[in-house]
C-alpha cells in the first residue's frame, strides 16, 4: 500500500510539472497599447504613458476572440470586426484582407516589431499591447 501511495505521489508531481506554466496565458481577450517606440537613423521616440500614446495617436484597443476573429475599438462604432488571427506557439498572425502582421505573445502581452529600410534609412517600430 505504501508503494501504491508513493507511486500516486510521483505521478501527481510529474503531472504538475508538465502542466501549463504560470507564464502561459491564453491569447483570447482585449488588449490596449501600453508602449510604443519608433526609431530611425536620426531619431528615437518612446511613448510610455497612455496620455502620450493618445496624444500622438498611438493608443489603440484590439480584441482576439475565441474562434479566430480580430476586432479593434473605434470611438464612433465601438468594437469592429477587422480580420482574423491564428496562433503557432508564441507567434500570433493577424490578417486583415491581403495584409498580415505577426506579433509575439509574452505572457499577457503582445509585442509587435517591424523594421523597414529605404533610400532614406532604416525605420523601426515596436509596440506592446497588454491584456486589459
Amino acid at each position: 500500500m505504501k508503494t501504491f501511495r508513493l507511486l500516486l505521489f510521483v505521478v501527481a508531481v510529474a503531472l504538475t510539472a508538465v502542466s501549463c506554466s504560470e507564464d502561459e496565458v491564453a491569447p483570447e481577450g482585449k488588449y490596449e497599447t501600453t508602449y510604443a517606440k519608433m526609431s530611425s537613423d536620426q531619431l528615437t521616440l518612446e511613448f510610455k504613458t497612455k496620455a502620450d500614446l493618445q496624444k500622438y495617436e498611438m493608443y489603440m484597443q484590439i480584441e482576439l476572440k475565441a474562434g479566430g476573429d480580430f476586432y479593434y475599438y473605434d470611438d464612433v462604432d465601438g468594437w469592429v470586426k477587422s480580420g482574423t488571427w491564428t496562433q503557432s506557439g508564441s507567434k500570433i498572425t493577424v490578417t486583415e484582407g491581403n495584409d498580415s502582421m505577426v506579433v509575439t505573445q509574452d505572457g499577457n502581452k503582445l509585442i509587435y516589431t517591424e523594421t523597414e529600410t529605404d533610400e532614406d534609412g532604416t525605420y523601426n517600430v515596436e509596440m506592446h499591447f497588454t491584456k486589459m
